[in-house]
């Protein structure tokens, strides 16, 4: 493996090079190459053609001054890290250097084995942690601008969200619409999950669960009701106190949406839409509970089937079998009150559930009109 580290020595007065060389050539592992210039031009030309791990560059040199070596440095090497050397009377100029792009400077009178090698080092691996930070940034950034989920960041301490621009397109909002209100989320929440959502972010907040995570209906900008997940984890302090919490947020209305049909489907008869046997006999089952509870609350039942059906089916087919079981369907549902369920029992058989019957002519009165 490969230890040593590749140095561009920029230095105009002999005897510091010297010195620089000296205690740099006689260090291993790591082992360092240095490459001497007396020149920003000649430095300029060398980072034209090789890279170096690290250049230390005079702050005065023949044909360049203070800052103005680094920027033409940098202009070539942007991502090498750059050691200013210089003299104490111009430690003021060192610094502006290294606010204009340098890692870091060294006093020539302090030059020694330890110090000029903590330097390096040093100045190696904030070039290393700057440009990790970077790229996670930049990772970080992509994800939020590529991510399907809308993602949020909520400060417990100020009370202030950053909603990601997908968070905010997904409820309709170009980016620049809503604030860092919490509100702008809550707000939005359908009355009927406040409950269950409130009751989930408390039990994660107090650590009672591990992740939050919650489904509720949101209000778009044009004032529909979208489904959503919501998933998140809170940052706690060394107290285990909540101080952040952040997390995304799914579209799922369309997965709603198929649930919600593989139940009407489960529960209704595919050829009428009417509630089947399943769905009438768990309504029944209400019905007497309810009944059960309270013997005023009466309930009827009534049953009947298509006479001659079959002699339909065998002498016009079973396409103007369906018909005829779709349009009594129809009629009969006419003859009922709201809250009365019509159902397919299977075949020609159908069964009629009236509720809150007071009187017994009431079931009566729906027979005849059926």
């Amino acid at each position: 493996m490969d230890h040593s580290l590749k140095v561009l020595l920029v230095e105009d007065n002999a005897s510091q090079a010297e010195l620089i060389e000296e205690i740099l050539g006689g260090l291993r592992d790591p082992a360092y190459i240095i490459e001497h210039v007396t020149r920003i031009g000649a430095a300029e030309s060398r980072l034209q053609i090789q890279d170096f791990d690290v250049i230390l560059l005079d702050l005065h040199l023949p044909d360049s001054e203070g800052p103005a070596g680094v920027d033409r440095i940098l202009s070539e090497a942007p991502a090498t890290p750059i050691l200013v050397l210089t003299n104490v009377e111009d430690e003021e100029v060192a610094a502006q250097c290294v606010r204009e792009g340098a890692q870091d400077y060294l006093l020539k009178r302090e030059v020694e084995s330890r110090a000029l090698t903590r330097a390096i080092r040093y100045a190696i691996e904030r070039v290393h942690a700057d440009r990790a930070l970077r790229e996670s940034e930049q990772r970080y950034a992509l994800a939020v601008a590529g991510a399907n989920d809308g993602l949020w960041d909520w400060s417990l301490v100020d009370d202030k969200v950053y909603y990601s621009p997908r968070w905010k397109s997904i409820l309709g909002y170009e980016n620049g619409e809503l604030g860092q209100s919490i509100d702008e989320w809550f707000g939005r929440i359908h009355q009927d999950d406040h409950a269950s959502f409130r009751s989930a972010l408390s039990a994660h907040l107090d650590g009672r669960s591990e992740y939050f995570e919650h489904e509720h209906r949101l209000r778009t900008k044009d004032n529909a009701n979208l489904w959503v997940l919501c998933r998140g984890l809170a940052i706690r302090d060394e107290d285990g106190q909540a101080s952040r919490l952040a997390g995304s947020l799914s579209d799922i209305s369309q997965r709603k949406r198929a649930e919600e049909q593989l139940i009407h489907d489960a529960l209704h008869d595919a050829l009428t839409t009417l509630p089947n046997r399943t769905l009438f006999m768990d309504r029944l089952d209400l019905a007497l509970r309810g009944f059960k509870r309270d013997e005023n609350r009466r309930f009827a039942v009534l049953f009947f089937d298509l006479d001659r059906f079959k002699t339909i089916n065998d002498s016009l087919g079973h396409v103007i079998g369906d018909d005829l079981l779709r349009h009594v369907a129809r009629r009969v549902e006419k003859c009922l009150r709201p809250g009365d369920t019509l159902a397919r029992l299977g075949g020609d058989e159908f069964g009629i559930l009236i509720n809150d019957v007071s009187e017994s002519y009431h079931a009566t009165h729906v027979a005849e009109r059926v």
